[in-house]
């Protein structure tokens, strides 16, 4: 139901932590991974909570999709309303997305 294609990283993604650096991986398939991010340390910030945070990203997006797509089956009579450029949920998709 997706009409959007993304073009950012497909996930799963997976965190590798290091003494003073978080490298984000995504799954290619076939036991390779692609870099996705690296999170540098700070003494100000948490870089594994950061990580965390990057790593349920894709999943995240796909649960906020799913939600839309939801609505347009549950409200199909409200089909107009779920196309509104001030929705909350799609303004946040095409934040995502770098849209916006």
């Amino acid at each position: 139901m997706n009409e959007q294609k993304e073009k950012f990283t497909p996930g799963p993604w997976s965190k590798e932590i290091c003494p003073d650096k978080t490298y984000i991986w995504a799954d290619t398939g076939n036991n390779t991974r692609k870099a996705v991010a690296i999170v540098k340390s700070s003494f100000e910030v948490n870089n594994e909570a950061n990580a965390a945070l990057i790593v349920a990203a894709p999943e995240m997006y796909e649960f906020i999709q799913n939600q839309c797509d939801f609505c347009k089956i549950r409200f199909p009579e409200r089909k107009g309303d779920f196309e509104c450029q001030t929705c909350a949920t799609r303004l946040l998709l095409k934040k995502a997305r770098g849209e916006e």
